[in-house]
């Protein structure tokens, strides 16, 4: 292998495919970064048979090749290169690094001894423009369970249904639901990608203004964007019924500023952090939200102008989970619906159906 190409390019394609290195591995190759150089490309791929991130980068190409080097010396030597060029050649199991004047060589690994992860079908894809895949990871990330206990839940449900998509995540305390329509249309479908690949991905999706191609195996999901590709394994199992969790009434209704009750529930947590429950509550009447914390080193009360419909109502949340839900929606008006202080509160657009947050309440005794 003969390459040259950009030191700048080779550090970004690095930090791309890194976050999928191996740390201390049964298999030595994975704790190296797979090079290959051909066509006047050079591509890399890290994968801890989990997780595989691929990305390919402008070179010029004197004679084709491959081979495993060390991930993180690799990585770390990149960022220390003095010239704005790279000069990167093998020779048997050595690599020669010139940048400069600087020399490196490292020892490699045969390409050979690189372990692959199944290849999956490009027919069929699912479409979404970045900022579709964007929203739909922001939305609903965060009600992943972290939980070990029931491995389903610490994913995200993509249910693909009669040309729209669901996304879906719960952890027992509430429900994300984020809606919308892909760029195309093919069959229904669901699957569950574990919260922290979709992590990666997210990070991996930039601000371009490229489509991501969504590929789908029996088992795993192989996601293009640019040039990269990001393979991850899929979870198994079921998912939980969601559907059958949502209240389809409501004896309260209240509209108010998601943003207004952020700030507030915000301000209120300084207190209620304090305290051993992380409570705030909600005492809702005609044309207010009455919202207050307190813990022993104080308490704090704030009213909100609201509308109401139904009855009155007091109620009392997790302040960290009405926060995280609230965040998730940022600055529009919803509503909120309730049946009883000891059933979730429901929140929703105030026009539309793009987004649906169930946060379940904490019981107080003594309240109407």
């Amino acid at each position: 292998m003969k390459c040259s190409l950009k030191v700048d390019d080779l550090i970004l394609a690095i930090n791309t495919v890194t976050r999928a290195l191996s740390g201390k591995s049964a298999i030595a190759a994975l704790e190296g970064i797979h090079v290959s150089a051909e066509d006047n490309t050079l591509t890399l791929t890290c994968s801890d048979l989990s997780l595989c991130i691929t990305t390919s980068i402008s070179a010029m190409v004197e004679e084709a090749g491959e081979i495993v080097v060390p991930g993180r010396l690799f990585s770390d030597m990149a960022r220390r290169l003095p010239a704005s060029e790279v000069f990167l050649s093998t020779d048997g199991l050595s690599v020669k690094v010139l940048s400069g004047k600087a020399r490196f060589s490292l020892s490699g690994i045969a390409a050979e001894n690189y372990p692959t992860m199944p290849t999956i079908s490009e027919v069929n894809p699912l479409v979404l423009s970045r900022d579709q895949l964007k929203d739909m990871i922001r939305a609903t990330l965060f009600a992943c369970a972290s939980d070990e206990s029931k491995p389903i839940l610490t994913g995200v449900l993509f249910e693909l249904v009669n040309g729209a998509i669901n996304v879906v995540a719960l952890d027992g305390y509430r429900l994300a639901l984020y809606k919308d329509a892909p760029k195309n249309q093919r069959e229904n479908i669901s699957f569950v990608v574990p919260q922290r690949y979709l992590s990666e991905i997210s990070r991996a999706l930039g601000d371009g203004k490229d489509d991501v191609t969504l590929f789908l195996g029996r088992s795993q999901m192989m996601v293009q964007v640019g040039n990269t590709r990001i393979t991850v394994r899929l979870l198994e199992g079921e998912y939980i019924k969601y559907r059958a969790i949502l209240p389809v009434e409501y004896a309260t209704r209240v509209k108010i500023e998601a943003k207004a009750l952020l700030e507030s529930v915000e301000r209120a947590s300084l207190m209620a952090s304090a305290g051993k429950n992380n409570l705030v509550k909600l005492e809702i009447k005609d044309g207010t939200l009455a919202l207050t914390a307190n813990s022993e080193l104080g308490d704090v009360y704030e009213d909100i102008e609201i509308v109401k419909e139904g009855k009155d109502l007091e109620i009392a949340f997790n302040a960290r989970y009405l926060m995280d839900s609230l965040r998730a929606i940022g600055d529009e008006t919803v509503h909120m619906d309730f049946n009883s202080n000891i059933n979730p509160c429901v929140i929703t657009p105030y026009e539309g159906d793009r987004f649906l947050y169930l946060v379940l309440p904490v019981r107080i005794y003594g309240a109407n």
